[in-house]
C-alpha cells in the first residue's frame, strides 16, 4: 500500500567525447525495510535503475516503466519520495498518478546545515527543529544569524537559508504530517548510489567513454543476475602442502 522511491545523481568523467563530464540518474524503490540487527536494515522489495545522459521526461517514463513492471500499482495508495531537492529529483515520480509525500534528503539536510552553521550540535538541533516544526521554528533565528555574521560566515548562511526555504513542503517528518509512525524513513540512496556507481566507476581517477560508462551501468545494475545465471563458479581446493 505504500511505496518509498529516492533519486540522485553522480557526475562521471568522460574522455575523448565532445563534453567533459555526463550525469548518471539513479533511482531506487522499495516497499520498506526489514531489519537485520541493530539499526541495521534492508530494503524490501527493492528496484533500482540507472540512466546515462537523458532528459528528465524520459527519466521519469521509463522510471515509472520499472515500477509497472515490478510493483502492482493499482494497490499503491501512497508514494513516499525523496531527494536531494534538485529540480529533476523531485519530478521523477510525478507521473506516478497517486497521493504522494515528499521528504528532503536527511544527509543533505544535516550536511548543509553543518556548513552553514559551523557548530555541529547547534547544527543539530536547528535539523530537529526543522524536522518536527517546519520552516517557520527557525526562520527568525537564522534572519539574526545572517545580520551579525559577515563574510563568507554571512554568505553560507544565506546559501541555507534559501535552500531550506525552497524545501519547506519536505522537511517535516512524516509522523509530523499526520502519518503512521510505522511508516519506514528514507535514506537509502546515498547507499545505493555507492553501490551501483561511485565504487565502481568514480574511484582512482577514472574516466570514461560513453560507450564504455553505459557498458559498465548495465553490468553494475545486473550484477547479481548475472552472478546467479551467468557464470558457473567451481569450488576452489586447498593445495596439499608438500611433504618434507
Amino acid at each position: 500500500e505504500v511505496l518509498y522511491g529516492e533519486s540522485d545523481g553522480v557526475w562521471l568523467h568522460l574522455q575523448r567525447e565532445k563534453r567533459r563530464s555526463v550525469e548518471v540518474r539513479v533511482a531506487t524503490l522499495y516497499s520498506g525495510k526489514k531489519p537485520l540487527g541493530k539499526k541495521r536494515f534492508r530494503l524490501a522489495d527493492k528496484c533500482s535503475l540507472v540512466a546515462l545522459g537523458i532528459s528528465s521526461d524520459a527519466w521519469q517514463e521509463q522510471v515509472l516503466k520499472a515500477a509497472h513492471r515490478y510493483y502492482d500499482l493499482e494497490q499503491t495508495k501512497l508514494l513516499v519520495s525523496g531527494g536531494d531537492g534538485n529540480q529533476w529529483v523531485r519530478h521523477t515520480f510525478q507521473r506516478f498518478g497517486m497521493p504522494q509525500e515528499y521528504v528532503l534528503d536527511r544527509f543533505h539536510l544535516s550536511r548543509a546545515a553543518r556548513r552553514a552553521v559551523g557548530n555541529r550540535r547547534k547544527a543539530h538541533e536547528m535539523v530537529e527543529k526543522l524536522r518536527q516544526e517546519g520552516f517557520a521554528a527557525v526562520r527568525q533565528e537564522l534572519m539574526q544569524q545572517i545580520e551579525q555574521a559577515a563574510g563568507k560566515e554571512k554568505e553560507k548562511l544565506k546559501q541555507f537559508y534559501q535552500y531550506i526555504d525552497s524545501q519547506q513542503d519536505g522537511l517535516l517528518d512524516l509522523s509530523c504530517r499526520g502519518y503512521s509512525s510505522e511508516l519506514s524513513s528514507l535514506g537509502a540512496i546515498e547507499g545505493n548510489v555507492d553501490k551501483l556507481v561511485i565504487h565502481h566507476m568514480k574511484e582512482r581517477g577514472c574516466c570514461w567513454k560513453l560507450r564504455g560508462a553505459r557498458a559498465m551501468l548495465a553490468v553494475c545494475q545486473h550484477k547479481e543476475t548475472l552472478k546467479s545465471q551467468a557464470f558457473d563458479y567451481v569450488p576452489l581446493e586447498v593445495p596439499e602442502k608438500p611433504k618434507l
